[in-house]
């Protein structure tokens, strides 16, 4: 299979993923905490992981660099707890439908700063996707009908929570893709 065809795959099935991964989201967090959450998604990506890696013929071994494991850190502060963490607090103050939506506004953030720091070609289609995705801010933003009755407004405090989530997510994207290219960390 050629490497584009595994690469649109896999990004689907990410997409999928995310797509169903809020709703089994919303339900856990009515029977635990956000730490719960984390830690649980946690532990399972790491079993994921390194069952993942093992298959393919890798090693479990740490980054043999204090300086690649400090990043290595650093990208797992910035994914899983400022990303995800941020992401769970909004769900709960804005709900599901607007914190994902928000929350999925990252890909703005790394096309802007791949093509202005990886160099990376701004080409029409990697160009268009932003731009949906800010359609469909606006969209959320302008919801018909407006307030059904006895709903109350969303919490603001939550849309900052979702943009604090795009944030961490963009920056572990970022950093994943400096380790794949820079240090070609496979």
């Amino acid at each position: 299979i050629a490497l584009n065809t595994l690469g649109v795959f896999y990004s689907a099935m990410a997409a999928v993923c995310m797509a169903i991964a809020p709703a089994f989201l919303k339900k856990g967090l009515e029977q635990i905490s956000r730490s719960e959450i984390v830690t649980s998604r946690t532990i399972f990506f790491v079993a994921s992981a390194a069952a993942l890696s093992l298959s393919e013929g890798r090693s479990l071994l740490p980054p043999r660099s204090a300086g690649l494991a400090a990043f290595m850190f650093l990208l797992t502060l910035s994914g899983n707890i400022m990303g995800d963490v941020s992401y769970f607090r909004a769900i709960q103050l804005i709900g599901m439908s607007r914190g994902i939506t928000i929350a999925s506004s990252y890909p703005i953030i790394v096309t802007l700063v791949s093509t202005l720091w990886m160099w990376e070609p701004l080409t029409l289609p990697v160009l268009m996707a932003p731009l949906l995705i800010v359609g469909g801010l606006v969209l959320l933003r302008r919801e018909p009908g407006g307030a059904r009755p006895g709903d109350q407004p969303p919490n603001p405090a939550g849309f900052i929570w979702a943009l604090v989530a795009a944030f961490g997510w963009a920056s572990m994207m970022l950093m994943q893709k400096w380790l794949i290219t820079e240090k070609q960390i496979q």
